[in-house]
């Protein structure tokens, strides 16, 4: 396992920790699936109509943020039992709740890059707006962190949901073809295509330098190849955020050894005892002993 000067830091904050990268994680995929989508056939239909689209998408959206929220917290009950199983049933109840509305925040933080999905500085403050929330759910004992994120996570999901129709078409088309695609594969339980539908695309200010660089005059085929070569790893390169994100869980995950569930420890603790009787005793000194 893990040496114990490594374990540095308290058991509850690396739940904290995990709590975190769970809520990226749900930013990350909530951008990639959409969240706000039409299907092709929707696209197809109405979507270049000069109509409201608001009413078009709205009711999709509200069932999967409603939807998400509540799987969440009902998910986050036994992880809330197995970090703090001495708390009362109503304080697991809260940071359950509290947990659901962190993830409402999440979806609508996703929602809200779809309508500048360019912006950088969007996406880095909705990365660390979400550090403060992750601490929320591990306060519930108290009322006032639980009535803190409802209402965020309230005031928040209403300022999406009346912006729904402001999100461009080719953000709507664009989610609606990764949620398809993503489906069929889980329905076809294909990992390989699943890993292709949430793979990162090409990111667009990645692909503005990459044209400015390769637009520059070159006298030489070979520098032309190789700068050839050098936009298309840029355009293809993936951002690291979520790369960084399972990092941090398998990290977290390694230095929890003394904040594991009782019946991982128990495991642990057994097969460290196993080992230990399977080491050969030492031989007693055959020496003989001197006269006094």
């Amino acid at each position: 396992m893990v040496a114990a000067h490594w374990q540095a830091l308290p058991a509850g904050v690396l739940w904290m920790i995990l709590t975190y990268l769970a809520l990226v994680g749900i930013v990350l995929l909530a951008r990639k699936l959409g969240p706000v989508t039409v299907s092709r056939a929707e696209g197809a239909w109405w979507l270049p109509l000069p109509i409201d689209r608001r009413p078009m998408v709205l009711a999709s959206f509200r069932t999967r943020l409603v939807s998400l929220s509540a799987v969440a917290a009902l998910a986050y009950v036994p992880f809330s039992f197995l970090t703090a199983i001495d708390r009362s049933p109503w304080a697991h109840t809260g940071s359950a709740v509290a947990f659901g509305g962190g993830v409402v925040l999440a979806v609508a933080s996703a929602a809200i890059l779809q309508l500048t999905p360019t912006s950088g500085a969007l996406r880095t403050g909705i990365l660390v707006g979400l550090a403060p929330v992750a601490v929320l759910p591990f306060l519930a004992s108290a009322v006032w962190p639980l009535v803190l994120v409802l209402t965020a996570a309230v005031v928040l999901a209403a300022y999406v949901l009346s912006r729904t129709g402001d999100v461009s078409g080719a953000e709507l088309q664009r989610g609606g073809t990764v949620s398809g695609h993503a489906a069929a594969s889980i329905f076809f339980i294909d990992i390989n295509e699943l890993r292709r539908a949430l793979a990162a695309g090409p990111r667009q200010t990645l692909s503005m330098r990459g044209s400015r660089y390769y637009s520059r005059p070159t006298r030489r085929a070979g520098v032309a190849v190789i700068r050839a070569d050098i936009v298309a790893f840029r355009r293809l390169q993936p951002p690291p955020t979520a790369a960084l994100v399972w990092l941090g869980i398998c990290v977290s995950v390694a230095l929890i050894t003394p904040a594991l569930p009782i019946l991982l420890q128990l495991e642990s603790s057994s097969s460290r005892a196993a080992s230990r009787q399977q080491e050969p005793e030492p031989l007693p000194d055959a020496r003989p002993s001197s006269p006094n």
